[in-house]
C-alpha cells in the first residue's frame, strides 16, 4: 500500500476522475432549498438506474450528487458527455423532480457551459 492514490494503490480506481474526461451535471429544480425528504428518497432509484446504465455502457460513471440552493445535481464523468446524455436522458426524465438544465465541462474547455436538458 505505497502507491500514489488515496487508497495506497499503484493504479487509479475505475471510479476516480480520469484526466481529460468530460463532466456532465444533470440539475433538477427543487421546490425549496433542499427539497422534501420524499423528493430526495425518490431520486435514489433514478441514480441507481443511471449507475447501472453508465457502468454497463463503459461511457462513464456517476461521481455523486449535490443538494442545496433549490437544486439537486447529479454529476457524471466520462469520455463523451453527449453520448452519456443520450444514454441517461430517458432515465433522468423519469425522475419525480423536473430537470432544469445540464451543466457540461468538456475536456479541454476552459469553462462550464449550460445546455437545455431537451437538446
Amino acid at each position: 500500500m505505497d502507491g500514489p492514490y488515496p487508497d495506497g494503490s499503484a493504479e487509479e480506481s475505475a471510479n476516480e476522475t480520469r484526466q481529460g474526461d468530460d463532466m456532465l451535471v444533470v440539475v433538477f429544480a427543487l421546490d425549496d432549498a433542499f427539497g422534501t425528504l420524499s423528493d430526495i428518497d425518490a431520486m435514489w432509484p433514478i441514480e441507481e438506474l443511471a449507475i447501472e446504465a453508465s457502468d454497463a455502457s463503459g461511457l462513464g460513471f456517476l461521481d455523486g450528487n449535490d443538494i442545496g440552493a433549490g437544486e439537486y445535481g447529479v454529476c457524471f464523468f466520462g469520455s463523451d458527455w453527449k453520448a452519456m446524455w443520450d444514454l441517461l436522458k430517458p432515465i433522468m426524465h423519469t425522475a419525480p423532480v423536473p430537470i432544469d438544465r445540464l451543466e457540461i465541462w468538456p475536456r479541454g474547455a476552459s469553462d462550464m457551459s449550460v445546455v437545455s436538458a431537451n437538446d
